[in-house]
Order: structure tokens, then C-alpha cells, then sequence
């Protein structure tokens, strides 16, 4: 298991969305007049936490080794299960005022969790490890569960 905070901020230089999710609307889709309003320090950060679990199994058997015909056989099983869940935290986001004038962004939810977002996109019914809504301040989440068998 690894739980650990990774520094995102680098990711600024990069992410030409940003202003979006850290500047108030009149900034980031400024009108006739020009931009007004305020952005917020892109204070940018990701909580990680990673799960693996694994079983193996193997089973041989060999020929005694003083016959003629010498063999090697057996069995191998695996099983993997990996978790992930990242969560791509902006704290500037909950300050910005959107084009409503309400402060900050609604809740957020797993698009695959479909019984509260309804199928939006390509989203479909599928894995998530929390059915939401995000913590306060968190933009975007990687919830992934991969399995080898």
C-alpha cells in the first residue's frame, strides 16, 4: 500500500485549462470589457493512494532423474487485483466565482457511478471505490481497479 501527496503545481506550466478551475469565469472567458476578477495560486496537489494485491500458486513434479526421459510439469496460478485512487486537488477552485456568481463548483461525482450523473459521453456503469461526490477542492479523480488472473 502506498498513500502518499504528490506535488502537481509543475503541471501549471502545461495545463492550458487551468485558469478555468482557478480564475474567476469573468477571467478565464472574459467579454467585451476584458478580463476582470481574480485567479487563485495554483496550489496544485494529487492524494494517491495504491493498493496491490497478489496470490500465486505452482505446483511441479520431474521424472525420477535416472529415467531414459527426463520431464518437468506442473501448474501456475496468479491473481492481481491493483487499486488506484488519485485525487487531483485545485484549493484555488473553491474560491473562484463562476458566471452564475456562486462561489466555487458544484458537487462532483465518478462519471461511472451513472445512477447519480446519468450517462454522460461515453460514460458508462463501471468501477469506482467511492461513490462521490469528490472532497471539497478536488477537480478530477483517477479511480482505477486493474486485475490479472
Amino acid at each position: 500500500t502506498t498513500d502518499q501527496t504528490v506535488d502537481y503545481s509543475d503541471y501549471l506550466f502545461v495545463g492550458q485549462y487551468l485558469p478555468y478551475y482557478i480564475c474567476d469565469g469573468s477571467v478565464s472567458y472574459p467579454g467585451a470589457a476584458g478580463p476582470i476578477g481574480n485567479c487563485q495560486a495554483p496550489n496544485l496537489f494529487v492524494n494517491s493512494l495504491t493498493e496491490t494485491k497478489v496470490q500465486t500458486h505452482e505446483l511441479r513434479f520431474n521424472t525420477p532423474s535416472e529415467h531414459r526421459l527426463r520431464a518437468t510439469f506442473g501448474g501456475f496460478y496468479s491473481d492481481l487485483e491493483l487499486t488506484e485512487l488519485n485525487d487531483f486537488t485545485y484549493p484555488g477552485s473553491e474560491l473562484v466565482i463562476g458566471f452564475n456568481g456562486v462561489q466555487g463548483f458544484g458537487p462532483n461525482y465518478p462519471l461511472t457511478n451513472t445512477a447519480v450523473t446519468g450517462t454522460v459521453g461515453n460514460a458508462a456503469p463501471g468501477y469506482f471505490s467511492d461513490a462521490g461526490p469528490f472532497p471539497e477542492g478536488v477537480i478530477f479523480r483517477n479511480d482505477v481497479r486493474r486485475t490479472d488472473e
